[in-house]
């Protein structure tokens, strides 16, 4: 997150009867590609949530939020997908023995830990 210990004040432009904020991107930082997640979660921000989007848009939070959610999912994803091949004794050995019962069991283990994750980080209205 950007530091903001020293608010400057925002000047305005007047076009016609309107004044626009004359807001300047810090375009100087480097910044890590948005993941599916925050891709995701930027979507549901932007149609559910319109209010908060524009207020981390304007506070230049956002980014910076969608990286922290698209980690945390990432790390649930791969934690739950884990957990259920232990639980279902997806191993080495089945892969070995029989490869397509292998694949159809993960990429059931996979969707079910993707559904996981849209539920509990992507569409809920609790911002953390």
């Amino acid at each position: 997150m950007s530091e903001k210990t020293k608010k400057e004040p925002i000047t305005y432009s007047r076009y016609g009867d309107y004044l626009i904020p004359n807001l300047i991107l810090d375009n100087g930082k480097v910044r890590p590609k948005i993941g599916r997640y925050g891709r995701l979660r930027l979507k549901f921000l932007k149609e559910e949530m319109k209010p908060v989007y524009t207020k981390m848009l304007m506070e230049d939070s956002l980014t910076d939020y969608l990286l922290e959610v698209d980690a945390r999912a990432t790390d649930m994803e791969n934690m739950l997908i884990n957990e259920m091949k232990k639980y279902q004794n997806i191993d080495e050995k089945l892969k070995e023995k029989d490869q397509m019962k292998w694949v159809g069991a993960m990429n059931m283990i996979a969707y079910s830990a993707r559904e996981m994750v849209m539920g509990k980080c992507i569409n809920t209205y609790n911002i953390q």
